[in-house]
């Protein structure tokens, strides 16, 4: 079923608060992202290991 009396102008009146905040969580959320991956891919440091480490194709002992 449909509704009879719909008004338009009334309904996007309602709707506009909720949309606004809606927009302004999904600008937030993009904003996190791009720090997040920047601050990762742009800071450049190798991976910290253990002062001893195992080749995984000979088992021999590497130490770093």
């Amino acid at each position: 079923m449909s509704a009879t009396d719909t008004n338009l102008d009334t309904q996007k009146q309602r709707h506009k608060g909720p949309l606004v905040g809606i927009g302004l969580v999904l600008g937030l959320v993009a904003v996190g992202f791009v720090v997040f991956f920047s601050t990762q891919f742009l800071r450049g440091d190798a991976p910290e290991g253990a002062a001893v480490q195992i080749e995984s194709t000979t088992g021999a002992r590497v130490e770093g």
